[in-house]
């Protein structure tokens, strides 16, 4: 639920950006039409917060921090997705580390131990550059809305380097 959420939020605040490289997505296509994108992403954070507590104290925290990040990530004013190192990074832990520490947490009723927090990180900095990789697609839309993608920031080339760097040295 909170993954689908993020992806609802994103989708109605990067709707500019969609329509310049993703004109056939939903939202920028006109087939979710008006402000139905926003509805949808808040109709999904408040199924969220009502389903997570049945996860126990852990999965409630964890829907919480991933829905915080998700509205952060996407929306203003924070909006780290206009800069790709903080953005990115959001997108590595919630994607890859608050899943991999909530399961461990949920299933101990107890914090993790430090080594599958370890693990949890190192997945998180893998997942950053997953999320570089994903903004490929968008360097267009990116440059004339002015976010600011690694790959915009650093070029393309020295972005895929980064990129590939990020997602080898953690294995």
């Amino acid at each position: 639920m909170v993954c689908g959420t993020s992806q609802a939020v994103n989708d109605w605040y990067d709707r500019h950006v969609d329509a310049i490289n993703e004109p056939d997505r939903p939202i920028p296509s006109g087939r979710i039409p008006g402000r139905w994108g926003l509805y949808i992403a808040i109709v999904w954070t408040v199924l969220s917060l009502l389903i997570a507590p049945l996860l126990g104290n852990w999965g409630f925290v964890a829907a919480v921090v991933g829905l915080v990040l998700a509205w952060a990530y996407s929306a203003p004013p924070i909006r780290l997705k206009q800069n790709g190192w903080w953005g990115n990074a959001a997108c590595g832990l919630c994607y890859e580390g608050l899943p991999w520490f909530t399961g461990a947490a949920v299933m101990s009723a107890s914090a993790p131990d430090w080594r599958i927090v370890l693990i949890a990180l190192l997945y998180s900095i893998g997942a950053h550059g997953i999320m570089t990789l994903n903004d490929f697609k968008s360097v267009e839309g990116d440059e004339r809305m002015g976010i600011d993608s690694l790959p915009v920031l650093l070029g393309v080339d020295n972005a895929a380097r980064f990129a590939c760097l990020v997602m080898v040295v953690p294995q």
